[in-house]
């Protein structure tokens, strides 16, 4: 092996959450590892940065309470206290969490988690991306030239995952995920828009798909999505809906895109017990509120226990790892059954007409499935809410 070569136990592609909390977890379990970013800290990234109650479990343990203050200290831009569903710019319901809607800036919120990570030993580098892997004799190759040889790879590069593209040209029989979907958006200032003071979700803007838009201090951000399967100029549909809400001094905002794993999960995330698929590079993002941080820190967590397993030879790592995922998946399906839903207008229609008359449903609904992740249908949930309301019923 050539002395230009660097070794590691583990090379973790990718440094949003899933790759910096596989890290922080790898680095915790004593495993030595490496943790690259194709772009230069601190970086842009497109998202809502809304924290369910799931989000918040999931960095506390990862991190403790006390870094996980200083997480929130640097990051949070603005918490909320009410989600609304609109058809349109029609109001159709409300509901207010039992607990408060964190929202904070994804840019902060990374960067603190690649410095904790490198804080703990792991060796981190940025801005230099990945060129090729040689997937027999564990070599890979970034674009400046350096090469790292690993033992097991982690892949948290994204919906787009390069290490995946790689891994499909070197064996045939790997299942990939899905097409990916589009999303657009953009961050208003606060002074160019008059919004309510709600987490808004829309439906109605585009076809088979929701928009969004998130109060976000000084910021409202505005986005839409795209399945992989319609036609449609997003830019130019995200212009008609910044229209709609009367956003002022459009032209002097900048759209961005990216890809998004909705409905596109790999089959398995393991590639011959040693490429473990991470966040959204498995498809590990909730098509109901394109939430994707809590399944990206909770993955990493889970393949770096898997890893040590395999190091250790504790157990099956392997199986370990696809079993956790199991319930993320799970949770996913039921989202996915509940988006479709919910794209057409009439469904819509009727869950929130009822609604209006249950609201105490919306929250437990919202509480339930959304913030804590509850692996329960929507039929499931309704049910059990109505035996709770019986029994207060019979209490009154």
């Amino acid at each position: 092996m050539s002395d230009s070569i660097t070794s590691t136990k583990v090379l973790i592609i990718g440094g949003g959450p899933a790759g910096s909390s596989c890290a922080i977890k790898l680095r915790k379990l004593g495993i030595d590892c490496v943790l690259a970013e194709k772009a230069r800290f601190p970086r842009v990234k497109l998202c809502g940065g809304m924290m369910t109650l799931k989000t918040k479990k999931a960095l506390r343990d990862l991190l403790g309470d006390d870094c996980y203050g200083s997480l929130l200290s640097e990051s949070r831009v603005s918490v909320l206290h009410s989600f609304t569903i609109y058809q349109k710019l029609e109001k159709k319901v409300s509901c207010n969490p039992k607990e408060p809607m964190e929202l904070l800036d994804r840019p902060k919120m990374d960067y603190f988690l690649f410095r904790h990570a490198a804080s703990l030993g792991c060796k981190t580098f940025d801005g230099d991306a990945l060129s090729t892997i040689d997937f027999k004799e564990k070599i890979a190759t970034f674009v400046s030239g350096k090469q790292i040889k690993y033992e097991y790879l982690v892949a948290a590069d994204g919906a787009s995952s390069h290490v995946e593209r790689l891994l499909r040209r070197h064996d045939s029989h790997f299942k990939s995920k899905n097409k990916c979907a589009a999303i657009v958006e953009l961050d208003i200032k606060v002074e160019d828009i008059d919004v309510e003071d709600t987490v808004g979700i829309y439906f109605g803007i585009v076809p088979c798909f929701y928009s969004w838009v998130f109060p976000k201090g000084n910021t409202v951000s505005i986005g839409l999505g795209k399945p992989h399967d319609k036609n449609y100029n997003m830019k130019a549909e995200l212009r008609k809906f910044m229209q709609l809400l009367g956003v002022r001094n459009m032209d002097s905002y900048e759209i961005r895109g990216c890809m998004l794993p909705m409905r596109s999960m790999l089959k398995k995330s393991v590639w011959r017990n040693h490429v473990f698929f991470v966040g959204d590079a498995a498809g590990l993002v909730d098509p109901l509120t394109g939430e994707g941080i809590c399944y990206a820190i909770a993955s990493g967590s889970e393949a770096a226990k898997a890893i040590s397993m395999i190091i250790t030879k504790s157990g099956d790592g392997t199986a370990m790892y696809e079993k956790a995922l199991l319930p993320m998946k799970s949770i996913i399906r039921k989202a996915e059954i509940i988006q479709r839903a919910f794209s057409y207008s009439f469904i819509l229609d009727l869950v929130c007409k009822r609604a209006k008359k249950r609201l105490g449903f919306m929250n437990f609904f919202y509480d339930e499935f959304v913030d804590k992740g509850v692996d329960e249908s929507y039929f499931q949930l309704k049910r059990r809410w109505r035996k709770i309301e019986n029994g207060r019923t019979a209490v009154k």
